[in-house]
């Protein structure tokens, strides 16, 4: 791994320069630093592998980094480096955080315009392109994380489950392939215990889905309202946009029915509802609608709690579209997948948390370190019941 000092194209030896923000990124090709253009990362939600896109000139690269070079290598890892480090003209990795590492998918190289173009996913490719066809049944959810994690030496962030997961097989009445990715088992077995599974940096995380009911520090978008010394409002981001899907402001429920029962073999159901509370404190607000959104799903072999389970989950997850928040932000690294975000200070039902579905950071010496952010949750109106 390089650890030469970066010099920074951009001194900040200026008195009133030295104040503003200084964000710093390095990026590694094959554990050797390299000089780049732009940078994208995508982060998107539990489940899925994050992605980048970095451009960078083929002139002016270490010897090493020649025409032949990208024309013959076999595998290419990126480590990208941010973050802001105490001497902005000096510093090393050490300075900054490990963001990302992945491996690049596809390499353009424009021999006219001598530019090069990488793009790939996280580490989560280890998994996605490995399969197996042993399914541990013996073994509990975090045991077979760690060994995948063990097996490619990647560091972890996993909390210890203890049900076998054989009995998630039986219970759901789950028949896996004789050959699954192990991205696909794990996601599994995420999804069984009610956690979350994706990379942070060279971290392999396995721990319960954050929820809005218990927040640990929000990542918090601040609205001031107008007053009579400031006409306009003010916000700490760069922009930010709200919208409602107005369909799902109405009622829903969703019904799961059981044709065969798991303990007496009889069919039976079971629905859960998301009811909107009144707003009376609002004038000249329209009659409540009477139609609700219905859902029917059909599944075998659970169990009255088992299917109270899935009711609630689905509704969750058809209901979580009804509010969105987009806000384009200065870029920093304190906005994780697993953050909630909180936004304050409307005095409306606008002001409640929000679960990132997007966040796409960008990284160059033109715009700086800039971030743009998709959230979505359902409304603080809704209660959902069985």
């Amino acid at each position: 791994m390089s650890d030469s000092s970066t010099q920074n194209p951009y001194s900040t030896t200026n008195p009133a320069a030295s104040q503003a923000r200084t964000p710093r990124a390095i990026v590694l090709v094959n554990d050797a630093q390299i000089k780049f253009y732009d940078m994208c990362i995508t982060t998107t939600t539990f489940y899925l592998s994050d992605s980048f896109k970095i451009e960078l000139p083929s002139n002016g690269q270490s010897s090493t980094f020649n025409m032949n070079y990208w024309a013959s290598v076999d595998a290419i890892t990126i480590k990208i480096y941010i973050g802001f480090p105490p001497n902005a003209d000096t510093y090393t990795q050490s300075d900054l955080e490990l963001f990302m590492e992945g491996t690049v998918d596809d390499m353009e190289f424009d021999p006219g315009s001598a530019r090069i173009m990488l793009s790939g996913r996280d580490l989560s490719s280890n998994f996605i392109d490995n399969k197996t066809t042993d399914k541990f049944s013996n073994q509990t959810s975090s045991q077979i994380v760690s060994m995948f994690a063990q097996k490619y030496g990647l560091k972890t962030q996993i909390t210890p489950t203890s049900t076998p997961v054989g009995n998630y097989y039986s219970q759901q009445q789950v028949v896996l392939s004789n050959e699954i990715t192990q991205w696909d088992l794990m996601t599994f077995l995420a999804q069984q215990e009610n956690f979350v599974l994706f990379l942070q940096g060279d971290t392999l995380v396995f721990e319960p889905r954050p929820s809005d009911t218990n927040v640990h520090k929000p990542y918090i978008i601040q609205y001031v309202l107008p007053t009579a010394q400031q006409l306009s409002p003010t916000i700490n981001v760069v922009s930010l946009g709200l919208s409602r899907s107005m369909t799902l402001t109405r009622d829903s429920q969703v019904t799961i029915r059981v044709p065969h029962g798991t303990k007496t073999g009889e069919a039976f159901s079971v629905t859960a509802k998301s009811t909107h509370r009144s707003r009376a404190n609002l004038s000249n607000l329209p009659k409540p609608s009477k139609q609700i959104q219905k859902y029917s799903i059909t599944k075998a072999g659970l169990t009255q709690e088992q299917a109270s389970q899935l009711a609630q989950q689905r509704l969750r997850e058809i209901t979580s579209h009804e509010i969105k928040l987009t806000a384009s932000v200065p870029g920093d690294n304190t906005l994780k997948k697993d953050s909630l975000i909180q936004l304050v200070g409307t005095n409306t039902a606008f002001d409640q948390y929000y679960y990132s579905d997007q966040i796409v950071r960008r990284f160059n010496f033109q715009d700086g370190y800039t971030m743009d952010i998709s959230a979505k949750n359902s409304s603080v109106d809704s209660q959902v019941t069985i």
